[in-house]
């Protein structure tokens, strides 16, 4: 999920779920949904760890064609039996700006999206801004 959210951030401007993460050891956890699992998803274990089960039916309707083409690209990349737990903690951290950056600052607080783009944002030119930057200011005014 929060591939899917950072990168949709980086490429939108909007994060896709929106969720709200905390900066954990082994990367960023939408917090909400970790807190309530055991509602959400059956945990199977076997040899190669656990094995994660939605216990409800995703509404495809929902989500745009962007989303659903960078869901697919993330579940070819990552949806793998033996793609280990640690690989892709690995990943999250390379990868997510936002997560290493407010883990450096604060272990295990909530990440601000706005620290996955480079810079202050509210300390740019409208000239300075890239497109998604822009669109993630404005969504942030619209939100609060």
């Amino acid at each position: 999920m929060a591939f899917f959210d950072f990168i949709s951030l980086r490429e939108t401007g909007i994060a896709a779920l929106g969720l709200r993460y905390q900066a954990m050891p082994r990367g960023p956890v939408p917090i909400d949904i970790y807190n309530s699992r055991d509602k959400c998803a059956e945990f199977t274990k076997d040899d190669l760890g656990y094995f994660v089960t939605s216990k409800g039916k995703i509404d495809l309707d929902y989500f745009s064609r962007y989303e659903i083409t960078l869901m697919k690209k993330l579940i070819e990349i990552y949806a793998k039996s033996y793609i280990p737990a640690q690989l892709i903690s690995d990943a999250s951290h390379e990868n997510i700006k936002a997560w290493k950056r407010t883990w450096n600052k604060s272990p295990n607080s909530i990440i601000d999206y706005s620290l996955e783009f480079e810079g202050q944002l509210i300390h740019k030119t409208d000239e300075e801004l890239t497109c998604p930057e822009e669109i993630h200011l404005m969504q942030k005014a619209l939100d609060s």
